[in-house]
């Protein structure tokens, strides 16, 4: 690992110009001498200086012009030759070369003020497709805008921008996309905490809602993970513990952040739609609704042991909500209406004797009254839950492409069925179900 800045030298002309950046500023012909004194300046300690250089660039302004000038760091500094890049098989060397420069590990800083024709977008693929192969980290990405050079009392003054902006932006947009398309959110909270925590210790109000935003997404994705969905009044705030609760907070940060006036969020807010929209189905206020959401949530992010879980669960749900009894109640779950699909799956003979006395009329009326096609899938998706669940180790254990098929299937004659057979349920949800 190494601390490394890399720049592109071209051939000219260069002028000298006052550039300023941040609280420094230094007259110089060449940007990549400024930034070499602005790191010092900053006590950035860079482990090496990479130049690279077409042939007219080393002929015309690196041996007799830029070398000497970066004598006094001659002991860090690179050269690197690379072509042109004027056809497909030079930009493939141009990749391969800046992709060579680093190592695992490296903090890399760019100056791309003088990269011939595509070579800045080049630079950006290099970067991020290093940022996977070789875990390196990108602290800068600096342009001179000596094009656009204003005249300050008397002084020709070019800005210094960084660029860093725009390329957390497209890891903003990777990040998003990795949680639209798997369910998890992980990669948005290291994100947060790279990008966000220097603004954070800073007290920016906005990287705080930000931040505690991705958090509550984070707890969103592991309550779906871990299959808590059940929700009772008594959990009030325990977002851990709940589905509900935890998409309630994390929806509830969430529409403030869209609704409120903050600069800092405005370039990821055509993003953060992508979220609401995604977790949209979670507004509501019962398990049934819960669970059915977090069986079509985790079979679109290929969750098929959660999709599996949640629909049995779901089913249970149904049956409770049906015959009036607590959904939350392990009694009424488990000793009745458990009890009673068990019943009507087996489709043996009831024992009277072997039913508890205080809930047997109930679990007998619900065996009697349950309907065929509601059995089939809860004797389907218990099959294929204990398939899962018990890894595998049953002698008619499922082929691996046979899940997701099947949840699929199962939760779509469940929806079918229940729109069939509605029940009235109190939410802000309309409709019956």
């Amino acid at each position: 690992m190494a601390v490394k800045f890399i720049s592109v030298l071209g051939k000219g002309p260069y002028k000298e110009c006052m550039y300023r950046y941040e609280d420094f500023q230094q007259k110089d012909e060449y940007i990549q001498k400024t930034l070499i004194d602005y790191f010092a300046y900053k006590k950035i300690n860079i482990d090496k200086f990479i130049i690279l250089l077409t042939e007219e660039a080393r002929k015309a302004r690196w041996e007799q012009e830029l070398k000497p000038l970066l004598q006094a760091s001659r002991d860090k500094i690179l050269e690197k030759d690379i072509p042109l890049g004027a056809n497909e098989e030079e930009i493939w060397q141009l990749f391969q070369c800046i992709f060579d420069s680093l190592d695992d590990g490296d903090e890399v800083y760019f100056d791309i003020t003088h990269s011939l024709r595509s070579l800045p977008m080049l630079i950006l693929i290099v970067l991020n497709y290093s940022k996977v192969a070789k875990n390196i980290k990108i602290k800068g990405i600096y342009y001179g805008a000596y094009e656009v050079r204003k005249i300050l009392e008397g002084e020709e003054v070019a800005q210094i921008f960084d660029l860093m902006p725009y390329e957390q932006l497209l890891s903003w947009a990777q990040a998003v996309d990795g949680y639209i398309n798997s369910g998890n959110a992980d990669r948005l909270r290291d994100l947060s905490k790279d990008i966000l925590l220097p603004k954070i210790k800073n007290k920016n109000i906005q990287a705080v809602e930000i931040r505690s935003f991705v958090d509550s997404l984070g707890i969103f994705t592991e309550t779906i993970n871990t299959c808590r969905g059940m929700y009772i009044e008594g959990f009030k705030n325990k977002s851990k513990k709940s589905v509900m609760i935890s998409a309630e907070a994390m929806r509830n940060k969430l529409d403030r952040l869209l609704q409120g006036n903050n600069n800092e969020l405005k370039p990821l807010s055509p993003l953060f739609h992508l979220i609401e929209k995604d977790t949209e189905e979670f507004k509501n206020d019962n398990n049934l609704f819960t669970g059915l959401a977090v069986v079509r949530w985790s079979i679109k992010n290929n969750l098929i042991q959660q999709a599996f879980t949640a629909l049995e669960e779901t089913l249970k749900t149904y049956v409770c909500l049906r015959y009036g009894l607590s959904d939350t109640d392990r009694e009424h779950r488990e000793v009745i209406v458990s009890r009673a699909i068990n019943l009507s799956i087996k489709k043996g003979e009831i024992k009277y004797e072997d039913l508890p006395e205080s809930h047997r009329d109930m679990i007998i009326r619900i065996t009697k009254e349950l309907k065929e096609d509601f059995i089939a899938i809860c004797d389907n998706t218990k099959q294929f839950r204990n398939d899962i669940n018990h890894f595998g180790f049953r002698e008619d254990a499922k082929d691996s492409n046979r899940f997701k098929q099947e949840v699929t299937k199962l939760f779509e004659r469940f929806l079918t069925f229940i729109e069939s057979h509605p029940i009235e349920i109190s939410s802000d949800k309309e409709g019956l179900f």
